[in-house]
């Protein structure tokens, strides 16, 4: 575990450096969240004003312990889809311009968007691939934990392996994206390609960026709120004032590793695909990016 935060470490300060310089990488997560939150909205707009037809009583008088009708149901997998679509679009906004910080050139949020608009089409299909995924290890996952023990464990075991390597190969499909002109299902072969041919078929799972901002941002922003909420009865403007810390740690700690993570990801496609080294990364991250299984 030490080892991997070293790396994950290393990485985030080498991508903490191109941030520095382009600080407009970061405006890509903002948006992305603001953007997400307002597209549900409008698109469950209908079930909250109550245009139910599935139900007698419409989607705000549904009886209680009603899990939803078609309706429902149908509005909550367009929102799943919107929201990936568009996480899926700034990423690949990001990652035009991590491309060019990594050149040491200069980029505007506009000129990101205007890249990843031009990939529309790649990034809806790509959408598609992603949240049907998601879909199917989320049903896998429930599934595993409705399973008897000791076989509930053996499942949750086998779904977290298949997650694990689905992220793994899925790793450089947003660089992909972004940078060579190929499809969604071009961008997934050629992730993987990238993946096993620099790091062999027996990659068992990513050294994450995530890991060590959790670390330094994530851990201390969840022992402020657990220490706000002990607080909160004997001394309540010091409970609030860990709780506003606490949350302002997580999400700060989310937005820059977001950021963070794609840089890496841009610099990780250069050296997979060109043997090119991002000025700030060592090469010995960079071949540890991916830890390989023991063989028995």
């Amino acid at each position: 575990m030490f080892e991997r935060f070293g790396t994950g470490l290393r990485l985030a300060k080498a991508s903490w450096q191109v941030l520095k310089q382009d600080r407009s990488l970061v405006v890509f997560p903002i948006i992305s969240a603001i953007s997400a939150i307002i597209a549900i909205a409008l698109v469950l707009s209908p079930w909250w004003l109550g245009f139910d037809a599935g139900s007698a009583t419409g989607g705000v008088g549904t009886t209680e312990g009603d899990t939803g009708s078609p309706l429902l149901w149908g509005l909550l997998l367009a929102a799943g889809y919107v929201a990936t679509a568009i996480s899926i679009f700034f990423n690949v906004a990001l990652a035009s311009c991590a491309a060019r910080s990594l050149n040491g050139e200069d980029t505007k949020v506009g000129e990101g968007i205007a890249a990843a608009s031009a990939r529309l089409p790649q990034i809806l299909g790509w959408a598609v691939i992603a949240f049907v995924v998601g879909l199917i290890l989320r049903a896998l996952d429930e599934i595993a934990d409705e399973a008897p023990f000791p076989l509930s464990i053996i499942a949750n075991i086998g779904v977290a392996i298949i997650g694990m390597a689905w992220s793994a190969v899925t790793f450089l499909v947003i660089p992909v994206l972004a940078l060579e002109d190929v499809g969604p299902g071009e961008a997934l072969s050629r992730s993987k390609r990238l993946i096993i041919q620099k790091w062999g078929e027996g990659l068992a799972g990513n050294v994450g960026i995530g890991f060590a901002v959790f670390l330094l941002t994530g851990l201390p922003g969840i022992l402020l709120l657990l220490l706000g909420s002990s607080l909160i009865e004997s001394s309540a403007p010091a409970g609030w004032a860990m709780h506003a810390i606490g949350g302002a740690l997580l999400v700060v700690g989310g937005i820059v590793g977001s950021t963070l993570n794609q840089v890496f990801a841009v610099a990780l496609h250069r050296y997979a695909s060109t043997g090119e080294m991002a000025p700030g990364f060592a090469p010995s991250d960079m071949t540890s990016a991916f830890r390989q299984r023991k063989q028995r």
